[in-house]
């Protein structure tokens, strides 16, 4: 599954969460990736924040693929 926006910092998103596992990608200049991946494990979620390069270094085939391989590694 997929979510974008703010539903992720409501209480009803963290009620209804069956995920066994949260990968959160976020522009590593941006605050909001780790407000998001503490709220997210306060309300008792498995979140794990994945930074990316800030603005369009980190959109690139490389970056794609690095985060790919975490992802693997960490078996999601």
């Amino acid at each position: 599954m997929i979510l974008l926006g703010k539903s992720v910092f409501s209480p009803e998103f963290c009620a209804q969460c069956q995920a066994s596992k949260i990968a959160l990608f976020a522009d590593s200049s941006l605050p909001y990736g780790p407000k998001l991946t503490a709220f997210l494990r306060k309300n008792g979620l498995p979140a794990e924040l994945f930074p990316l390069p800030p603005g369009e270094k980190g959109k690139t085939r490389e970056v794609k693929q690095a985060l790919e391989d975490q992802l693997l590694e960490k078996r999601y």
